[in-house]
């Protein structure tokens, strides 16, 4: 319940400025610092410039931070002229008018959203020139403009092995050893940390699993337990939890389709959670 108030809060927040103007964007290509929906053209260019990928995750047409981050920091010229030269643009787009994004992409978008458990918009994430290696993850903010943008993206982008290299050539030689030994043993501690994630998402997809299988036991063990007090209860309990299930699926789809704020809207989600409420306490006393 607390995971979907939080959602609620999102989903609500807007601010009255205009968003990504949806021409400026390509569908089809990529070109450094230019909005485009073409992953897979932005992917090449970045590893024929060694450039970094920005992936910008956003709901282009009702997200009031995404809104302020495009008036604020990416319709800027001073963001404009750095990013043509030092990273691709990629927006990933959840928008109410479907019809924004062609279908092969919305599919893709929401499996990105997924890989990279991107749980609020806008979310920004930084891929290296492999279009893989996560540099780093950003956010909105009120107050941001695009050098303070610049200033969060400089640290992320630092180390990279194009940026290594690059600033490798401008020193005498025994620096320069000495600067790669250092980069080198910073290498090695992300990789390690990498592989660390690797076992710790394979040991939290299993726990997932085993709690969802427990939660099926408990389910069986309670049919069995209200199974044994006629079949009038287990009629009674099977017609709750199927109720039960339904009511937190209308909510989940409304809440999945962006309402806005309003005293109306607000009463519509006391009122389904009012009633999720009273459904598991009924169902909780078997």
């Amino acid at each position: 319940m607390r995971s979907i108030v939080l959602c609620m809060v999102v989903v609500l927040v807007l601010v009255s400025v205009s968003g990504i103007c949806v021409a400026e964007v390509d569908k089809k290509g990529a070109a450094p610092g230019k909005w485009t929906m073409d992953f897979d053209a932005a992917r090449k260019v970045a590893s024929a410039k060694k450039l970094p990928i920005l992936l910008n995750f956003s709901g282009s047409d009702w997200c009031g931070w995404c809104k302020l981050m495009e008036e604020n920091v990416f319709s800027k010229k001073e963001w404009k002229d750095y990013a043509k030269d030092n990273m691709l643009m990629v927006v990933l787009d959840f928008p109410r008018d479907k019809t924004i994004v062609p279908a092969n992409y919305a599919r893709r978008n929401d499996e990105f959203k997924n890989r990279y458990k991107v749980e609020g918009f806008p979310t920004f994430i930084l891929l290296d020139d492999d279009a893989e290696t996560v540099l780093g993850r950003l956010s909105a903010g009120r107050d941001k403009t695009p050098e303070s943008f610049k200033g969060e993206v400089a640290p992320l982008v630092r180390y990279r092995a194009a940026e290594t290299a690059k600033y490798a050539k401008t020193l005498k030689p025994k620096q320069k050893a000495e600067y790669l030994k250092i980069v080198g043993q910073m290498t090695e501690c992300r990789t390690g940390i990498k592989d660390q994630k690797k076992q710790a998402a394979a040991a939290e997809k299993k726990i997932e699993e085993l709690e969802e299988k427990l939660v099926k036991i408990e389910e069986s063990a309670t049919e069995f337990r209200v199974a044994r007090m006629g079949a009038d209860e287990l009629k009674k309990y099977k017609k709750l939890t199927t109720e039960l299930k339904a009511a937190e699926k209308e909510l989940a789809d409304w809440i999945g389709s962006g309402p806005q704020r309003t005293p109306e809207n607000t009463l519509k989600f006391q009122a389904m959670s009012a009633k999720i409420e009273e459904l598991k306490g009924k169902a909780g006393k078997y």
